[in-house]
């Protein structure tokens, strides 16, 4: 029980960060800033 809780909430937070990172991306551009991946 206890895995699968841990499981649920991993997968929760990744949700939330996951959304964050969309609302963020939604209001700034951030490949200006970030070096680019070669």
């Amino acid at each position: 029980m206890g895995i699968s809780d841990s499981v649920l909430e991993y997968q929760i937070s990744l949700n939330h960060f996951q959304n964050a990172q969309i609302s963020m991306d939604q209001k700034m551009d951030f490949s200006k800033f970030l070096p680019k991946k070669t």
